[in-house]
């Protein structure tokens, strides 16, 4: 485990030293290529008599533009044709003329990303989804290990493989109305409750079903008393390599920490079938873990779209014992236990056991063909490596701290004052603007405020709905981007 993460570290060194490598470089040949015109091309095209009608003392190439990119690529071609420099003017050898030409076409081609980015103008871009999940993450201090607000979004157009270019990031009406559903989830959930939530228990043993191909398998072989985890979690037909709690169909009611206990044992990590057959090293203690399921989707057995690993133990015990975990879990999600380093394909597993060790199952089911028999003998006969919960005990939220963290950054306390709102609403309208506010804008937040009060809505429901606008506006989706790398107001790409 040490050297992996070692090896980890010293692969993201790497990555890091390159890239600064490069950037290096690339800035080295931007400094030589300023030189280069200095030294050859300012004393005949000066500014107050420029040659050929050609200023090179006035252009400066770290503002870019669409003129000083024209000139730059006359200053090549000529220099490609041995015109430039004048032969009586100045005496340059081959080597230095080549390195003029590389040094020049670095800075064209840079140069030439930078403005096809934009068009040579300061634009408005809009946040791209990554930004905008990330600035709401920011803004509000909410968990987004299960929290995606913008799964509905369409795709990031992109430009040049790249995802932040303003004049590929469009905005359409639908997009619109998805900004204010994912802004009130977003708030909602930085505010959670008024109230603390109270601690509740469940208890879940004796009856587990999992999906529908290993219904028959685990009723015949035991009558569900037990649930069983087959297959490691990315495998592309999966038999169970998520065991999901059926039964509690809403999963948690709100957002919090929570105690998942499980009685569960590591069954036939020395099993006597060969490794070809099995498809898992035995040397491997198993991998006990937990993922994340939304209740509120169709299907609990298989993948979805957000199943972070939470929490995952090494089982270097056989025996029955109750492992602990402590994990997020968002409203509607409820635990999801995974067999980490499991069987590589569970469903070809049955029948490799059937075929390679048939002498380890009875007689009597010998005979037998297809899938179905395969699974349902070496389930109930068979001794398949795998994970074996008998009982889950969830305990939460665990709430160590309350109001919440989230929930007192917007309410500036630990409870909601009406009479500061609206330098509340002010404070967080100067964060999402990533600037201070204007005088208009400042009027027209707290009357947007006050007309929400007018029309009954309680003080804080006003205030709710007060932040979520301002998540709406274009201050917060758009931000200007400049060539100018001293005047530039944007988020870093993990804003």
């Amino acid at each position: 485990m040490r050297s992996r993460c070692l090896s980890t570290v010293l692969a993201a060194a790497l990555v890091v030293s390159c890239t600064s490598f490069t950037h290096a470089a690339e800035e080295a040949s931007w400094l030589r290529a300023q030189a280069h015109l200095n030294e050859y091309c300012v004393d005949c095209h000066t500014t107050d008599d420029p040659a050929g009608e050609r200023d090179f003392e006035g252009l400066s190439i770290k503002s870019p533009n669409l003129l000083t990119l024209e000139r730059l690529q006359e200053a090549v071609d000529q220099l490609t044709l041995g015109t430039m420099p004048p032969p009586d003017t100045f005496e340059i050898d081959d080597e230095e003329r080549v390195s003029m030409i590389e040094d020049l076409t670095i800075v064209l081609r840079s140069m030439q990303n930078r403005l096809e980015s934009n068009g040579g103008r300061s634009v408005l871009r809009r946040l791209n989804r990554r930004e905008y999940r990330n600035s709401l993450r920011d803004l509000l201090l909410i968990d987004d290990t299960m929290f995606d607000p913008t799964s509905q979004f369409p795709r990031d157009q992109r430009n040049h493989h790249r995802d932040n270019v303003g004049d590929a990031l469009v905005m359409s009406g639908n997009q619109l109305s998805l900004y204010l559903d994912a802004a009130t989830a977003a708030v909602d959930k930085a505010l959670g409750t008024e109230r603390k939530p109270k601690v509740n228990e469940w208890v879940f043993k004796d009856h587990f079903e999992q999906q529908s191909e290993l219904s028959i398998a685990h009723r015949k072989a035991f009558e569900f008393k037990y649930m069983c985890l087959y297959d490691h979690p990315l495998n592309d037909k999966p038999e169970g390599a998520y065991g999901p709690l059926l039964k509690f169909r809403n999963g948690v009611p709100v957002d919090g920490m929570y105690e998942v206990r499980v009685l569960a044992e590591a069954k036939n990590r020395l099993t006597p079938y060969s490794e070809t057959a099995a498809k898992r090293p035995k040397q491997e203690y198993f991998r006990f873990g937990v993922r994340p399921g939304d209740t509120r989707l169709e299907s609990q057995a298989h993948s979805q779209p957000i199943q972070p690993l939470l929490d995952e133990q090494e089982m270097r015990e056989e025996k029955k014992k109750w492992y602990t975990f402590v994990v997020p879990l968002d409203k509607h999600f409820a635990p999801r236990f995974t067999f980490e380093n499991g069987l590589t394909n569970a469903r070809g597993t049955y029948q490799r056991v059937f075929k390679q060790h048939i002498e380890t199952l009875p007689k009597s089911v010998r005979n037998g063909r297809g899938i179905v028999h395969f699974r349902n003998s070496v389930v109930k006969h068979g001794f398949l490596p795998h994970i074996r919960i008998h009982e889950v005990r969830i305990r939460g939220p665990i709430v160590d701290q309350w109001p919440t963290e989230s929930r007192q950054q917007l309410l500036g306390g630990r409870q909601f004052e009406p009479e500061q709102a609206v330098k509340l609403i002010h404070r967080f309208a100067t964060r999402a603007y990533r600037r201070p506010l204007r005088v208009e804008e400042r009027e027209s937040l707290s009357n947007f405020y006050r007309l929400r009060r007018k029309n009954s809505e309680q003080p804080e429901v006003a205030f709710r709905e007060t932040i979520t606008a301002v998540l709406c506006t274009p201050e917060f989706l758009y931000f200007k981007t400049s060539l100018d790398p001293d005047n530039v107001q944007s988020l870093s790409s993990d804003a």
